[in-house]
């Protein structure tokens, strides 16, 4: 009933402005399966008036099931000063966004774990911006147990960004980031338009859960594979170890990253063994529940 109303209103014209929906994450919480469905199904979205731009990169990574950073890269590079590379042209930048808007859809869905990194002030007028147009801005953020959050976050840090800390070690300094990501958001856009989704409900089915908040519509099955699975002890140890030589032998950061990146995929993707286990001490437990606040 929802659906064929929902199709009535879009055969009529657009009820209202447009909205833009940033998905922000959290890192750890389902988004490269979330990534990957979007890119697989850019054709169904259209049908109900939902735009998923095409990335500049990484595209046929997200559509193969790989591990992506999502389709907002041009958003991220504007926002989070430490992405933002030296050529970056804001009017280029500001008329690729106008391009953008310009789509025949209601909808316009960004999807990038790392824009929580974004500078306030430039969201605020990225939400000034968009505001101007005639469009409403909306967020879309995950949360998860918190102790699971961190031991996912160490195996992340370990198999895809070269680091070489043991489980205690990073324990020791691993940080949730959820309400203060929260509360910046919140300050920005208003609370109101801030929507959180409980990972741990929902991980089994999580981009139904994401799409009923975009749109009432029946998107079909919405259903992924696992996309980035969990390491086994093994291949933790034996990344780590990599990882450890790599940085021993200071290659250039494009041979690291890609041959980091080899090995990972290949554990990811290929290999068939279990995946890690949470297993925290009572002393470790006691540092997390310092950490927030309990």
């Amino acid at each position: 009933m929802i659906a064929k109303l929902w199709r009535v209103l879009r055969r009529r014209g657009a009820a209202g402005p447009k909205t833009v929906f940033l998905h922000v994450g959290a890192g750890k919480t389902g988004t490269s399966a979330i990534q990957t469905w979007l890119a697989r199904n850019l054709r169904r979205l259209e049908k109900h008036g939902i735009a998923y731009p095409e990335p500049p990169e990484g595209f046929d990574l997200a559509v193969e099931g790989k591990i992506t950073t999502g389709n907002a890269t041009p958003i991220v590079e504007y926002v989070v000063q430490r992405r933002r590379p030296r050529s970056f042209d804001e009017a280029a930048f500001f008329a690729w966004l106008d391009g953008v808007l310009r789509r025949p859809a209601d909808t316009v869905l960004f999807s990038s774990e790392t824009l929580p990194g974004g500078d306030r002030k430039r969201f605020a007028a990225l939400k000034a911006y968009l505001e101007e147009r005639g469009c409403r801005v909306e967020i879309i953020y995950a949360v998860r147990n918190a102790a699971d959050h961190v031991f996912s976050r160490w195996g992340q840090m370990v198999k895809r960004h070269g680091s070489t800390l043991t489980w205690d070690q990073f324990c020791r300094d691993g940080t949730v980031p959820f309400l203060k990501v929260l509360d910046s958001f919140s300050s920005i856009f208003g609370p109101d338009a801030v929507h959180v989704i409980n990972y741990e409900r929902h991980k089994h089915d999580i981009v139904r859960r994401m799409m009923s908040i975009v749109t009432p519509a029946d998107l079909g099955d919405t259903r992924v594979g696992r996309v980035n699975r969990s390491l086994s002890m093994r291949e933790m140890e034996l990344m780590r170890v990599f990882n450890a030589e790599l940085s021993r032998h200071k290659p250039p950061a494009v041979v690291r990253d890609r041959l980091a990146t080899d090995l990972s995929d290949h554990f990811i993707y290929a290999a068939d063994l279990p995946p890690m286990r949470l297993a925290l001490t009572a002393e470790q437990f006691a540092r997390l529940n310092e950490t927030l606040g309990e």
